[in-house]
């Protein structure tokens, strides 16, 4: 039923004259739009691709593989760090909030390159928030259980691995547990975390330098 529907929506991006390619990071969820995309066009489409240049998250290898298997046009964009950092301020000014990670960054440079080919893409976004793949869903659930006195070394375990080098998450977690009643009207306790984060890097941003 996922495959069929998620074939239909693919199939359903392509129409007019208007040339449309990939984001693709060699990744189940962008692998799995292109794979269904390179099925619905008979011509060769372009699949765009950032490798971050010396650093072990450089997703390339798997990009160039995923490309070369579906045999798409693979354009791959090199970004170092003074890229992103160059970018950084006018990526939060198309972003229009706090940006709490680098990839909206990278994203707009990668779209740039896209643009002096194609006039829209498609992504793999939206997978982990449909089928819980966010490490927040595993906190807000390990909350829960450390609020009815049950899991609390697993929650340990997940703030050592999770927690950011600032302490975010750890500072936060005792007065999320005290929070948890907004579960009870549809809220989530990591909208909290979201919040203070919000409080403490905002004065950076607005800074005048």
């Amino acid at each position: 039923m996922l495959e069929a529907t998620l074939r239909e929506a693919v199939r359903d991006r392509f129409h007019g004259d208007a040339a449309v390619g990939l984001f693709l990071s060699g990744g189940v969820d962008s692998s799995a739009i292109a794979a269904l995309a390179s099925e619905t066009m008979p011509s060769r489409l372009s699949a765009y691709s950032i490798d971050f240049v010396g650093a072990a998250e450089s997703e390339r290898s798997a990009a160039e593989f995923a490309a070369e298997r579906m045999r798409l046009r693979g354009v791959v964009l090199g970004v170092t760090a003074e890229d992103m950092e160059q970018a950084f301020e006018s990526s939060v000014w198309h972003t229009e909030t706090v940006i709490a990670n680098g990839h909206g960054t990278a994203k707009m440079l990668l779209a740039r390159r896209a643009k002096h080919d194609v006039k829209a893409v498609l992504t793999g976004e939206g997978s982990d928030e449909l089928h819980c793949g966010y490490a927040y869903f595993e906190h807000a659930a390990l909350l829960a259980a450390a609020a009815n006195g049950e899991g609390s070394s697993a929650l340990a375990r997940f703030m050592t691995d999770h927690g950011p080098r600032d302490g975010i998450l750890r500072s936060i977690t005792p007065q999320l547990r005290a929070q948890l009643a907004w579960s009870d009207h549809g809220g989530a306790p990591y909208a909290a975390l979201r919040a203070r984060a919000g409080e403490r890097s905002i004065r950076f941003i607005l800074m005048p330098d």
